[in-house]
């Protein structure tokens, strides 16, 4: 007992923070209380926060995110990755546990929140047809849509790293993009590295040359409302575009860009062979009211 209370009140010791300081800034703190280099589950959580929590929200203080956000931001993440996204929300929930320890929030928001986790779906190659036919029906998205998901097929990049594309990352004197990977891609992968853009690329982004910035908006600024999963809501869009017989999803799109790159021998060949076949393909697709996708 005299261990229990010893415990107990070290717990409820814990020194207050200031409500009103940013997201950012309580990072670090919980990052003092959880040091990464003491575990390696903490390196895991520090990079899904500073992938996903920090550049969303990291000049709010914790009050300043309504319970939708974290739910949205949750299940974007799940949607993503099944399992990362499980992990997240459980990180999550105790991060906000923290915060309310803390003096940041006066209670959890998804204390008693479950998260819907997508079912599971097996993975697969996407053929050149279906390539083909998502790059024609991408047009029918609203941007910047349109132009995301067919740079995703024009680099076999993920939808979001194209997503923080910035005109600093480009040398247009070399036709080449600094992809520089973020939170636990880092651990498998090369922190920077150059991607060479082909020309069918360079023609799609050629009215971005002029931004010095991000080409794109930032997650948060996507979200139609608070409650809205904005990635699901555009992926079962392009899905009942498409009209395949088996779902898909973005990582699909990405594994069917890197097996034509394999088999026709470069992203160049690739690139160049989806443009001449084209027409072929559009003309095979069903004529559709724009107006039905505004």
């Amino acid at each position: 007992k005299a261990e229990w209370a010893a415990s107990s009140s070290s717990a409820v010791a814990e020194p207050k923070l200031r409500k009103s300081l940013p997201i950012s800034k309580a990072l670090i703190e919980y990052f003092g209380d959880h040091s990464p280099a003491d575990s390696e589950h903490f390196k895991t959580v520090k990079g899904y926060f500073y992938s996903h929590i920090e550049p969303r929200f990291g000049d709010r203080p914790f009050s300043g995110v309504t319970r939708d956000e974290w739910i949205v931001l949750a299940e974007t993440v799940a949607l993503d990755q099944r399992s990362r996204g499980i992990n997240f929300h459980k990180s999550l929930k105790s991060l906000l546990g923290w915060a309310v320890r803390r003096g940041l929030l006066t209670v959890n928001p998804l204390h008693h929140h479950k998260l819907e986790i997508p079912p599971v779906r097996s993975k697969r190659n996407l053929d050149k047809d279906e390539l083909g036919a998502i790059y024609i029906e991408a047009e029918h998205l609203s941007q910047p849509w349109q132009d995301m998901v067919r740079l995703v097929i024009l680099t076999g990049e993920p939808i979001e790293y194209v997503r923080k594309m910035r005109g600093g990352d480009i040398d247009w004197q070399r036709d080449t993009w600094h992809v520089e990977h973020s939170g636990v891609f880092v651990r498998r992968r090369r922190p920077l590295r150059s991607v060479s853009f082909t020309p069918e690329a360079l023609a799609l982004l050629d009215p971005y040359r002029d931004v010095s910035g991000p080409f794109f908006p930032s997650s948060a600024s996507l979200h139609k409302d608070a409650c809205l999963n904005y990635r699901q809501e555009i992926h079962e869009q392009l899905i009942e575009l498409c009209e395949f017989k088996k779902r898909f999803g973005m990582g699909d799109v990405r594994r069917g860009v890197h097996a034509m790159v394999k088999e026709l021998g470069g992203l160049s060949e690739w690139t160049s062979y989806l443009m001449r076949e084209l027409p072929t393909w559009t003309s095979a697709r069903p004529i559709r009211d724009m107006d039905d996708w505004i």
